[in-house]
Parts: C-alpha cells; sequence; structure tokens
C-alpha cells in the first residue's frame, strides 16, 4: 500500500463521520445513564412539583420546585438520602413560592437563626422567630436538628422555605429571587 492511493479527502470526510457518531453516542449514552436517572429519581419525591436539571462546571445542579409541604424537615432528608444515590457532586437548590412579605420577614428572622446556630441558643431563637411571625401576621414553622435549622413560613397561600446548615455548606439551598 502506497501513501499515494489513499485519497485525504475521504479520510478527513470518514473521520469526521465517525468522530460526530461517537460524541452524538456518548451524548446519548450521558443523558440516558446518568441525567435520566437523577431527573426521575427527584420528580418521583412527594413534595416536589418540578425539577430543573443543568450542568455546571463538574457538578450537576437541580433547581426542584417544592408544593407547600408540612415537614419540610423530612422532604429535606428524602431529598439528601436521594442525592445520596448519585456518585455525580449535585448542588440541590429549592424554589418555593414566596410572597414580599415572606422575604421581608425571612430577612429579619435570619439574623436569630444564624445566632442561634452560632451561639447554640435555639429557645431564644424560636422565641425572635415567633415574635417576627406575629408582627408580619405569618405562620411559621421552625425545626432543628443536628445538621439543619428548618423553617418554613406561610402567607395564605404563598409559602418560604429556608434550611440552614449547622455545620459547613449545605447540599440545599433556597433559590433567592
Amino acid at each position: 500500500m502506497r501513501l499515494d492511493d489513499i485519497r485525504i479527502n475521504v479520510v478527513i470526510v470518514v473521520f469526521v463521520i465517525v468522530l460526530g457518531l461517537a460524541l452524538a453516542l456518548q451524548y446519548f449514552t450521558h443523558r440516558k445513564l446518568v441525567i435520566e436517572p437523577i431527573y426521575q429519581a427527584f420528580a418521583n419525591i412527594e413534595g416536589v412539583i418540578g425539577v430543573d436539571l443543568a450542568e455546571q462546571d463538574d457538578q450537576i445542579v437541580l433547581t426542584l420546585a417544592l408544593a407547600e409541604v408540612e415537614q419540610l424537615d423530612m422532604l429535606a432528608a428524602e431529598i439528601s438520602s436521594t442525592a445520596a444515590q448519585f456518585a455525580k457532586p449535585l448542588q440541590i437548590i429549592i424554589k418555593d413560592k414566596a410572597n414580599q412579605t415572606l422575604k421581608a420577614a425571612y430577612d429579619q428572622m435570619h439574623f436569630a437563626v444564624e445566632q442561634g446556630i452560632a451561639t447554640g441558643y435555639f429557645v431564644e431563637m424560636a422565641e425572635r422567630i415567633e415574635q417576627l411571625a406575629s408582627e408580619y401576621q405569618i405562620k411559621f414553622t421552625l425545626k432543628v436538628d443536628g445538621d439543619y435549622v428548618y423553617l418554613q413560613l406561610h402567607d395564605g397561600d404563598d409559602y418560604l422555605y429556608q434550611i440552614v446548615s449547622r455545620r459547613e455548606k449545605s447540599l440545599i439551598s433556597r433559590l433567592e429571587s
């Protein structure tokens, strides 16, 4: 076989076609084996009404639209255990249905939450949050466990959920709007 017999145009076209097919196969395999299982796992959680999935850098960012729930801590635990099933690093952002009253109330309450986490005085934190909820005429639910502080604020049909880590950076954060 001589180099003169090889038509470079044909080689380039074949190479481009094979490369294109390989990239397409990799894309569809990635979607089928990685993206779709993650999407389905979170879409099947009761309390999650919408899932938006995006890949950034080397992790997957999930934005979960949440319905109004009674126990945010139970929902967060289910979300965390679902996330632990996957090897791919996940960042989870929760999306609630907050109005301006709830946002203003939380802007005041977050000082009490951060102070409660820093000092360990959770009774005082709860009293301050109750006082602020009364001032803003909203309902609230506050729970604390070894890892997180869960705060739910409700004003009519609107609701704001905040999960604050007592330790390091949280797996779950709230979409600020």
